[in-house]
């Protein structure tokens, strides 16, 4: 499994091991650009990576279904663990915000929101994880730029957050703050 972004791109081996290449390796060096694969500091076993398409971060999910993010979104070089204790099933990561999916179906997001892309109802960045607002459960997350969007077990497409260009798929051009049906 690999991911690219905008500056990096990272993947995972058979064994587990994440690498990354380009920059914000996740490996304790900054400003250094690298060609070729370097593996992930931490000795994480990954089931998965994810790269954001406008600045270079990356999270990544272990075996054991925790979240461990470095780069710009955290401002560290080396992963760090998302706290909370939640058990992710996916991640996904947007211009300045990421979210996860957890094994029980909720969204939960966390990074700048000033355009409403955490989907909790404000404009208030997040440190630490905020659960996505209107108890919605959730199989699949995909987020974008400065929005954020996830399916139901129905099939039900929701999103929220920036829609300048009406990227949410609502019929207007508002932003929204908390989750609003696809038409």
């Amino acid at each position: 499994m690999a991911s690219g972004g905008r500056a990096n791109t990272c993947g995972v081996d058979g064994s587990g091991t994440g690498y990354c290449w380009g920059t914000q390796l996740g490996n304790g060096t900054g400003g250094v650009d690298y060609n070729q694969p370097g593996p992930v500091s931490g000795n994480h076993v990954f089931v998965s990576i994810a790269t954001s398409n406008s600045v270079e971060a990356g999270c990544g999910i272990t075996d054991q279904q925790e979240a461990w993010c470095w780069g710009n979104l955290t401002g560290t070089l080396v992963p760090v663990l998302v706290p909370g204790g939640y058990q992710f099933a996916a991640i996904s990561l947007g211009n300045t915000h990421a979210c996860g999916l957890t094994t029980q179906g909720e969204v939960l997001c966390w990074g700048e929101n000033n355009f409403g892309q955490l989907g909790d109802g404000t404009i208030i960045p997040r440190a630490t994880p905020a659960a996505v607002s209107g108890n919605l459960s959730f199989t699949r997350l995909s987020v974008g730029g400065y929005q954020s969007c996830a399916l139901t077990a129905v099939g039900a497409a929701y999103c929220w957050g920036g829609n300048a260009d009406g990227e949410l798929g609502i019929g207007a051009a508002a932003q929204m703050r908390t989750p609003v049906q696809v038409w």
